[in-house]
């Protein structure tokens, strides 16, 4: 496909899985699912996990909590050049101002963070930034849940 033709569709993979309370663990399974979906199914533009999938659940949510970017976002950001996808890696506990949030992130196929999605019990708010051939569209989208 040419650098100006825009693709019509987007192959999504959703991930259903078993979230344990070992943070490597998870992310080993994650990473496995990404091998399989790459092998088995070319055709799968992005990935969904499912809701922090990459955490310790059950854990402390403020041990856990990190900064956005930071490891996790590297480790998902590598994911999504290595396997040439667009990765939506669940979420994650995020620690900003000593506040923790229920964050998603975004990566393009050339492991680029497009944007965050924090998770509120009533609204959500998403985000984006999206840099294209020099230009940037940005947009806030506010959804409410009621």
């Amino acid at each position: 496909m040419s650098d100006n033709k825009l693709k019509t569709s987007l192959n999504i993979a959703s991930v259903q899985m078993h979230i344990t309370q070992d943070q490597d663990t998870n992310l080993n399974r994650m990473e496995e699912y990404l091998l399989y979906i790459q092998k088995t199914f070319p055709q799968i533009d992005m990935v969904v996990f499912p809701e922090l999938c990459a955490m310790n659940i059950g854990k402390n949510m403020k041990e856990d909590a990190q900064e956005i970017p930071g490891r996790l976002t590297n480790i998902f950001s590598d994911w999504a050049k290595n396997y040439k996808l667009w990765i939506i890696p669940g979420s994650m506990y995020e620690l900003s101002d000593d506040n923790i949030y229920n964050t998603s992130t975004v990566f393009s196929s050339k492991g680029i963070s497009l944007g965050t999605l924090i998770l509120f019990v009533s609204t959500i708010f998403f985000i984006n930034r999206i840099v294209n051939h020099n230009q940037i569209w940005c947009y806030h989208i506010c959804i409410s849940l009621f």
